[in-house]
């Protein structure tokens, strides 16, 4: 019988204290603690590493799912606390040398929890992440594999220059990277590997508890929430980031204002409000953005809604706008959730020839004037609505999670049986 894979999953951010408590973190359904879960009935061993501001010694908790949850501070001996004691980062969105070194202090107080855990593989949730690029260190002890959850290199040429030196060192050190059919991001990690591909694997990242998620009646849904008669747009946000200027990123900011444009052109007597689920630092950035634009009254922070609540609100939306520019429609667990519940999805377009109607939804402009007019279009287009929602729920089987657990151990158990880099 073959013993199980004993498996460290890593995140790619720090979480912030001040909005999410440990007790959150071991009794959230995020999809990290989900794959862990399914490679869990699998046959494997799940162990979540999680970088803690608060701690000074590493604590263990259970998360409700099951696996073992471990905070690890991101404070060392070798590396002066009063450096890694930042706590956000600043009005410009960028992550700070300070960042970084936190995730160096983690990587090193990281290393002596995976010898005592037996842990055979390191997994890392995303190689654009600072503890990522320390995965090196990591890997000295443990073979480390890695994602691709979302992120591109940075606008700016020198940025992106150090992040393609620094990743390339962490890659070559990688046994597996795993991404989805993203042909764009593919070619960027061929010049990261410098053309060598054998190591990467295709698999979709985006599952779906269907059983969770699926269609239910949108009437009776707003009903229940109060919205009888209004246009719902829904906006599922998990720690709202503060403004930034790199365009790959979450743009929350840029929906706020393209969604006044529409509003102006939309009739007097059409209710339309849009809700952000979500908190962080960005929502009273976000907040005072609304109501300097005049919608206020059209805009709704609930702030968290819990994963097991979501479809409800879903099904209230007549519309899930994703605030990123992408390519298509094919990226984040919302749009997933979005197509099992049978509703379609808008996006930022990447690229600016690309069309307004893509399966499942559109691609709107960037730019707020032309973005209102195509999003005041899409609200008052009922039956176009109608039929992309039926569109969106025909496209949904292929983000099942019932196989993804299965999917996974298997490439594990690939890339533990490669040579070492």
């Amino acid at each position: 019988m073959t013993s199980p894979i004993r498996i460290g999953y890593v995140l790619d951010y720090i979480p912030d204290s001040e909005y999410i408590s440990k007790e959150v973190v071991l009794g959230r359904d995020s999809y990290a603690d989900r794959w862990l879960r399914s490679i869990g009935s699998a046959g494997a061993v799940g162990i979540k590493y999680v970088p803690w501001r608060t701690i000074r010694k590493p604590e263990l908790g259970t998360h409700r799912f099951g696996h073992r949850v471990m905070f690890v501070p991101v404070t060392h001996p070798l590396i002066p606390t009063h450096v890694t004691s930042t706590r956000r980062m600043g009005l410009t969105g960028k992550v700070s040398p300070f960042h970084r070194l936190e995730a160096l202090a983690f990587t090193l107080n990281l290393i002596p929890e995976l010898r005592r855990d037996r842990v055979q593989m390191l997994h890392y949730a995303n190689y654009f992440a600072s503890t990522f690029v320390f995965s090196p260190i990591a890997s000295l002890s443990t073979p480390v594999v890695v994602w691709h959850t979302g992120g591109d290199f940075p606008s700016a040429r020198h940025e992106r220059i150090v992040w393609l030196l620094a990743l390339r060192v962490a890659m070559l050190r990688t046994r597996m990277v795993m991404i989805g059919e993203y042909p764009r991001r593919r070619g960027n990690l061929y010049k990261i590997l410098g053309g060598k591909l054998d190591k990467v694997k295709t698999i979709q990242l985006l599952r779906v508890d269907r059983g969770l998620f699926h269609p239910m009646d949108k009437q009776e849904a707003k009903g229940e929430l109060g919205l009888s008669g209004i246009f719902h747009i829904l906006c599922v946000q998990s720690l709202l980031p503060l403004p930034h200027n790199e365009t790959e990123h979450r743009q929350p900011y840029l929906l706020l204002d393209t969604l006044a444009q529409a509003l102006h052109l939309l009739p007097k007597g059409k209710r339309v409000l849009l809700t952000i689920a979500g908190t962080g630092p960005g929502a009273e950035v976000l907040r005072k953005q609304a109501s300097s634009l005049g919608i206020g009254d059209q805009v709704k922070m609930p702030g968290r809604i819990e994963h097991e609540n979501l479809p409800r609100y879903f099904s209230s939306s007549d519309i899930v706008f994703v605030p990123f520019k992408i390519d298509a429609l094919n990226e984040s667990h919302v749009l997933a959730e979005a197509f099992s519940c049978s509703r379609p999805v808008a996006a930022f377009r990447k690229n600016p020839g690309a069309p307004l109607n893509q399966p499942g939804g559109y691609l709107i402009s960037d730019k707020p004037e032309e973005g209102g007019r195509e999003l005041a279009k899409i609200i008052s287009d009922e039956l176009g609505l109608d039929n992309k929602s039926k569109e969106a729920y025909s496209l949904s089987a292929s983000y099942d999670l019932t196989t993804a657990g299965t999917e996974l151990v298997s490439l594990y158990r690939w890339a533990l049986g490669r040579r070492a880099p």
